[in-house]
């Protein structure tokens, strides 16, 4: 319905109204194929084990970082949104082409960070091109159908990619069968860039990214969980000389605040210490196919889409402190949990360790869409007035931050202590964050 919706020429925007948004559905869609096959190029076509999955994940994420800022600068410099998209996302369909070809482990690495690099030309310019669209009355309902096409294209590229393999392993081997796949992605990419040119217009007039920052943190837009880069954001990461002089400066921004914050730091550390060697856990150890492994990876995006609306009802309803507590324990005892697929696969019972793996990744993604509902709203809450901006840019830096510091410990205790291992120090990390979060006050009725 909004893909057809958009195909019509539905919007209010010049030029090419909504329509715009499919270059994005083909973008994401690339997007979500490549998210398991990154880690599976590693493995099945250069030959590297859950260290180099590791250094894959981070060089990209590290490089997405620097990425936001860059670009943004340069989009509220020049108050060009149009050339930032383009550029980013024709860029995006090389790197792709850069992987496919690749022969060595840093050919790939290259290609990968340059994927994430130009990625983040095209998310934050994206989100303040439909501000500059569209009638302030507006926004909530046209970011919202952003993100749905967003997302559909997201898990459209993640189905396609179970049912390729399925079907491709019957004609070719494995290895061209991934080099092809990632050059079907970086085509994707390349018809995004081409619908993205056609039907992009430059705003006729600009907004203050400043001004803005406020009213983009006060919606909930849905995101998905992923273990190749940082989450895509609606604001631009903030300099951290601007986050520390909001600590210091801004009344009202105290310990609650940064008890949250450090707690999201570890929460967010945990995730990215399982999901790194997750994808050569399915692959070297439950012995799961490619598609089966698209498949497990499917299923949390899936349950992720399911219950963000729910999860807005319900979070509104039971707070937001009520709400985190409640997802971040469920994910205590889902994360150890895997190392019940482990033990079945152990044991020969890999039909019921890819069940396993299914069931469980699906109620980790069910749980992240609660966090993510949750999270920025009890950054909003905690913060003061005057540096809602500020709080939200905090939260999003240390979810990268931590992030980037899981991927780092999550290569290094696979391949010291095992999978095992990995599963249950994900869960004790977790842990901590839920003791920590205990400890914040939460505004209103919450505490």
């Amino acid at each position: 319905m909004a893909l057809g919706a958009l195909l019509m020429g539905r919007g209010r925007a010049s030029g090419g109204g909504e329509r715009w948004y499919l270059s994005f559905f083909f973008s994401k869609l690339a997007g979500g194929a490549s998210a398991p096959l990154v880690p599976l190029f590693v493995i099945a076509v250069l030959g590297g084990g859950v260290g180099a999955v590791a250094i894959a994940v981070v060089s990209v994420s590290a490089a997405t970082v620097p990425a936001y800022i860059l670009w943004g600068d340069y989009s509220d410099r020049t108050r060009r949104r149009r050339l930032p998209l383009v550029v980013g996302m024709a860029m995006t369909s090389i790197a792709f082409l850069v992987m496919g070809m690749a022969d060595s482990m840093w050919m790939f690495i290259a290609g990968n960070v340059m994927y994430g690099f130009f990625l983040a030309a095209t998310v934050p310019t994206s989100t303040i091109l439909i501000m500059e669209h569209n009638p302030e009355a507006i926004w909530g309902e046209a970011v919202g159908r952003f993100a749905k096409v967003s997302g559909m294209g997201w898990m459209t590229g993640m189905a396609l990619g179970a049912v390729y393999f399925a079907s491709i392993s019957h004609f070719l081997p494995q290895e061209p069968s991934m080099r092809v796949l990632m050059l079907l992605c970086g085509l994707s990419c390349a018809i995004a860039y081409a619908l993205a040119m056609f039907w992009i217009d430059e705003p006729k007039f600009h907004i203050d990214r400043r001004w803005l920052e406020d009213h983009l943190v006060t919606m909930r837009t849905w995101t998905f969980e992923r273990s190749r880069h940082i989450p895509s954001k609606l604001v631009y990461a903030l300099r951290p000389r601007i986050m520390r002089k909001a600590r210091t400066f801004l009344p009202g921004w105290g310990r609650d605040l940064d008890m949250y914050l450090v707690a999201t730091f570890i929460l967010f550390t945990g995730v990215m210490v399982f999901y790194v060697p997750f994808p050569v856990m399915l692959s070297e150890e439950l012995l799961l196919t490619s598609s089966q492994i698209f498949l497990v990876y499917l299923a949390s995006a899936v349950a992720a889409a399911a219950m963000y609306a729910w999860a807005g009802r319900e979070v509104d309803k039971l707070g937001n402190r009520k709400a985190q507590l409640v997802a971040w324990g469920a994910r205590v005892v889902i994360f150890s949990a895997f190392a019940l697929a482990l033990a079945a696969a152990g044991r020969e019972l890999f039909q019921v360790a890819f069940g396993l793996s299914l069931l469980f990744n699906g109620l980790a993604g069910a749980m992240f869409a609660v966090i993510s509902v949750a999270g920025i709203t009890t950054a909003l809450d905690l913060s003061p007035r005057r540096g809602k901006g500020e709080a939200v840019g905090a939260y999003n830096s240390v979810t990268g931050l931590g992030m980037i510091v899981g991927g780092l410990l999550g290569g290094v205790i696979a391949t010291v202590a095992g999978y095992q291992a990995v599963a249950l120090v994900t869960g004790a990390i977790t842990f901590v964050a839920v003791i920590i979060l205990l400890k914040v006050h939460f505004n209103r009725t919450e505490s």
